[in-house]
């Protein structure tokens, strides 16, 4: 199994998805792959933490609007760029 592939099982472990072998299986690279290892941990420090009875993460009032506006300034920089480009 490939780093790839272990990445994919660790997903549908965390949801309770996987079967025995691919357990196994995962397991089994996450003894031999201490970068997965410490993947794996990471992940479920944050399913852990998004599920417990904290305070939700709430985006400011005028998000929407900030990125929306931010998005706007890229294209029109990038309008402003292809048409100098064009007649040079």
């Amino acid at each position: 199994m490939d780093c790839f592939e272990a990445g994919i099982l660790m997903l549908k472990e965390l949801e309770g998805k996987a079967g025995d072998r691919e357990t196994d299986a995962l397991m089994r690279h996450l003894m031999e792959c201490s970068d997965c290892l410490r993947h794996f941990r990471l992940l479920e420090e944050l399913i852990k933490d998004s599920q417990s009875e904290s305070t939700p993460v709430r985006a400011p009032e005028d998000f929407e609007i900030q990125v929306m506006t931010k998005i706007r300034n890229i294209n029109a920089i990038t309008v402003v760029r292809t048409k100098v480009v064009k007649y040079r």
